[in-house]
């Protein structure tokens, strides 16, 4: 980028323009049934969370994504198209959260979603 200003300008400077983060539909268990308050997720489970606005590159290049659960690190398995304009991100909880409702959000990029709340025992 480069500021110009009359017949003075500044020296150019490097920007990184990057996607706006995915936006978290929904997430479910492995039978597709949705996690709510009357269905909690079990460490050692697997998650599908379905997000759109997921930048089509990360597919290429998955260590560029990053699912947390309560601030830490999920184990990303895979990523890949789903129906309407979404993309699904299967990851596995590591650990439990003691039945405590705690955030879940997807990371691009260092950019994270905004979070949704799931009962982990």
């Amino acid at each position: 980028m480069k500021v110009i200003g009359g017949a003075a300008s500044a020296n150019p400077v490097l920007v990184q323009i990057v996607s706006p983060p995915p936006v978290i539909q929904s997430v479910t268990n492995t039978s597709g049934v949705a996690y709510d308050s009357s269905h909690f997720a079990g460490a050692g489970e697997m998650l599908n969370v379905y997000v759109t606005g997921l930048d089509p590159g990360v597919q290429a290049n998955p260590s560029r994504l990053q699912v947390t659960v309560s601030g830490i690190s999920m184990p990303v398995l895979s990523i890949s198209p789903a129906p309407g304009n979404q993309f699904q991100i299967q990851t596995i909880l590591t650990q439990s959260f003691g039945g405590q409702p705690v955030p879940l959000a997807v990371v691009v990029d260092g950019s994270g979603s905004a979070t949704v709340t799931l009962t982990v025992r």
